[in-house]
């Protein structure tokens, strides 16, 4: 089935949106104003999702994508235009959002403050861990595309780092990954090929992320660590941090000087390493607030969280009952993350905004919001 297409803005998911009439369709891998034929893969609740057919006009930022598989791949959405136009779209989606998702709120009482961008110079060969879905009696293993509904082999995936890059070609050599996979293992699944300091690891059937969440992109990790401990630096927490989610410390780690309690659900060694104090504890347990004001010598002037996808909705709650002077809240979410935000009653202002190119080439991206309280709260 095929449909005219006009290209007004792209979504948060990276998507193309044509509205004709009283219809809007979803067109991937397309840039505004490029015109054309769809073909349409899915209806649903009065949208449609489609691919491009045919084109009848190109946008002058379309470029020739470097990596083989990508008309076919879900997994990358911006391959077709410049990193820099990928990233002026992602910040231009970002500042919609913001003023879509906080109009009325309190944070935003003194205007939205400019969005910074934080980038490297490294587009692809960056991920330290992917994950692939396979499917044995096919003989595939890939990424999911859920529209298509097939697997898509990626064999020459330019995402991952160049040892992981090597694995994959090996897996892949002769539908190598058939043997290696475990006897008894389930028809259909996934493995995850992780790049650690003893070489690529190979793991089928675990959960993601198997051994502890890390951030898949280092170089841009390091650079997020370095902001959030700038923005520490600035703001001075004498009395400490409190850094929910926190696993191992890492966005604290800049932070040595500075009495930290580290709080995650998951924690391998819980216990006190120099100022900071590690702990285990449900952070979405109804008396939570409680049993960390028990568990800590302070109440925090700062409060750091980095949730997963979820988010956190307890946020208001931590805000109003322990009033730190500043909060900095970490996401690769957005819509969870200004859903949480939203909530925020009364008495913090919006200070800064970061986006952080921490997943180049998709349309994900890491943000950070640095929120103060105001001065007659203090």
């Amino acid at each position: 089935m095929q449909d005219k297409f006009e290209i007004d803005h792209i979504d948060p998911l990276g998507q193309g949106v044509s509205k004709q009439s009283d219809k809007v369709c979803f067109v991937r891998k397309t840039l505004p104003g490029e015109t054309g034929t769809t073909k349409i893969l899915k209806k649903s609740k009065g949208v449609t999702f489609a691919d491009p057919e045919s084109f009848d006009h190109i946008s002058p930022l379309r470029i020739q994508a470097q990596c083989p598989h990508y008309e076919q791949c879900p997994s990358c959405h911006f391959l077709h235009t410049s990193w820099d136009n990928e990233t002026s779209i992602k910040k231009l989606t970002l500042e919609n959002e913001i003023q879509k998702r906080l109009k009325n709120s309190p944070l935003l009482n003194n205007g939205m403050p400019p969005v910074q961008i934080l980038k490297d110079n490294s587009r692809d060969a960056y991920r330290n861990r992917i994950q692939l879905h396979y499917d044995l009696k096919k003989k595939q293993l890939g990424h999911i595309d859920a529209l298509h509904k097939k697997i898509v082999d990626v064999p020459d995936c330019r995402l991952p780092t160049a040892a992981i890059q090597t694995k994959l070609k090996e897996l892949y050599k002769s539908s190598n990954w058939t043997e290696w996979i475990p006897k008894n293992s389930p028809p259909k699944g996934h493995v995850e090929l992780i790049e650690k300091a003893s070489g690529v690891e190979v793991v089928w059937n675990s959960r993601y992320s198997d051994g502890g969440f890390t951030q898949v992109n280092q170089a841009m990790n390091d650079s997020l660590v370095a902001l959030v401990t700038e923005i520490i630096q600035k703001v001075k927490p004498e009395n400490g941090i409190w850094d929910l989610f926190g696993g191992n410390g890492n966005l604290t780690r800049g932070a040595q000087k500075i009495p930290t309690l580290i709080v995650d659900s998951f924690q391998k060694n819980p216990g006190i390493r120099g100022q900071h104090n590690y702990i285990e504890a449900d952070l979405y347990s109804s008396h939570i607030i409680e049993g960390l004001r028990e568990l800590s010598s302070f109440s925090p002037d700062l409060l750091l969280i980095d949730p997963p996808r979820s988010g956190f909705k307890q946020l208001n709650n931590f805000l109003n009952e322990l009033k730190p002077k500043n909060c900095i809240y970490v996401s690769c979410h957005q819509g969870t993350q200004l859903r949480d935000l939203h909530k925020i009653e009364q008495n913090y202002t919006l200070k800064e905004v970061h986006l952080v190119e921490l997943f180049p080439s998709t349309y994900h991206f890491e943000t950070v919001f640095h929120l103060q309280i105001n001065d007659e709260q203090r």
